[in-house]
């Protein structure tokens, strides 16, 4: 296991790690990086913290109508001519298990960007499902998208079976013959992951590496994920650490603390994966919502839209929608025009690290004070390393 990062370890996934000299370029034209996308609206899951369902962003015009794949096509074309150089793939739906998604990464992969793809993995770990929506196995599609060069960022909130499956909620699941059959959601995304691994997306020599886990905290899973952080890292997976956001279910703060960790045990849980970064190798660049992982400033060179078309500064974004996409649709606007009319654009501009302005709003998300409380705590647990010490706290801190 790789346990000790040299100087040349990139913190970060590949399509969601930018060098500063590349931020810089793009800030100097005014262009984007990335472009967070949504593909279709199945997903056989029922996570109870899910960020897209019940979600007032869905309901923004009297008759919303779901893009057509031409139109994500168009889209991603826009993107690149805005300079975005990778495509992820976020909810609503669980893109895997829509029947036309891989031909848009292919397209993706044609354009010379980087696709970069949340998934829940069931479809590449049960083969009778993916047979059924591509017509091959859950082996051929990880082929297929280690082939593409695509990123991949599974869920993963808990290797408890007990624990992943109450998170999911979905003891059946129906097939192709329209029955319904038992369904152990986690043994398929165990079997992803174990496929995901063999087929090479943590290589060593992928620095920064291609596979990561995502998770959100839970009471349910808090008390595993120090050790979750540990494991993967010493995998070169990359672990996305956070905590819920204030949109679709998770709306409601009463919700959110319900079902969230204390602030005592946040401010632990980064204290002790910032400890393990700086003890191991991983340089230090500040706080960041993704504990222990790279430093958000995508709003100065990122949007979102999701599948209605609506664009967004980000899938965290509570704001209102700066415009739609949809060619036939109330605005139809070009995706460079809605990029100028975005605020928070000219906001954080040449911004490095604009933290979580939406998780921030809320203390049962990411108490305020928190990046400030653990920055001082590892000046003085590590007062001769050079990058805490010379490291200057942004004014949110």
């Amino acid at each position: 296991m790789r346990c000790h990062f040299d100087k040349n370890f990139k913190n970060g996934i590949n399509g969601w790690y930018f060098p500063n000299e590349v931020i810089d370029k793009a800030y100097r034209n005014s262009g984007i990086l990335m472009l967070d996308m949504e593909f279709g609206t199945k997903c056989s899951l029922d996570c109870h913290y899910c960020f897209r369902t019940n979600d007032v962003r869905d309901r923004l015009r009297p008759t919303p109508i779901a893009v057509t794949d031409e139109e994500v096509i168009d889209t991603v074309d826009q993107a690149k001519e805005m300079g975005a150089e990778s495509i992820h793939f976020v909810g609503k739906g669980e893109p895997l298990e829509e029947k036309k998604f891989l031909l848009i990464v292919h397209h993706i992969v044609r354009e010379g960007m980087i696709p970069l793809i949340f998934t829940a993995g069931h479809v590449l770990g049960d083969d009778r499902l993916a047979m059924d929506i591509h017509g091959k196995t859950g082996i051929d599609i990880v082929k297929d998208l280690y082939k593409s060069k695509a990123s991949i960022i599974l869920k993963i909130n808990s290797l408890n079976h007990k624990i992943q499956n109450e998170v999911v909620r979905r003891p059946t699941i129906r097939y192709k013959d329209g029955r319904s059959y038992d369904f152990n959601y986690t043994k398929f995304r165990d079997i992803a992951l174990e496929r995901l691994m063999k087929e090479g997306f943590n290589r060593a020599e992928h620095n920064p590496t291609r596979l990561g886990m995502a998770t959100v905290m839970l009471k349910s899973n808090y008390h595993e994920l120090f050790h979750y952080y540990r494991y993967f890292r010493c995998l070169n997976i990359y672990p996305i650490i956070n905590t819920v956001v204030p949109c679709g279910r998770t709306k409601d703060m009463t919700e959110v603390a319900s079902i969230s960790p204390t602030k005592e045990e946040k401010l632990k849980l980064w204290k002790q994966i910032y400890s393990f970064n700086i003890e191991n190798g991983i340089k230090y660049e500040g706080i960041s919502s993704y504990v222990g992982g790279h430093i958000c400033s995508q709003l100065g060179y990122a949007m979102y839209i999701n599948v209605f078309g609506e664009v967004f500064d980000c899938p965290s974004s509570t704001r209102r929608s700066i415009g739609n996409i949809k060619v036939n649709g109330a605005d139809g606007e070009r995706l460079s025009e809605l990029w100028k009319k975005s605020t928070y654009r000219r906001r954080y501009h040449n911004c490095r690290d604009n933290g979580c302005p939406w998780r921030f709003k809320h203390s049962a998300m990411i108490p305020r004070t928190l990046f400030k409380k653990v920055h001082e705590y590892l000046k003085k647990k590590y007062p001769n390393d050079r990058n805490v010490k010379n490291f200057v706290p942004p004014k949110y801190y």
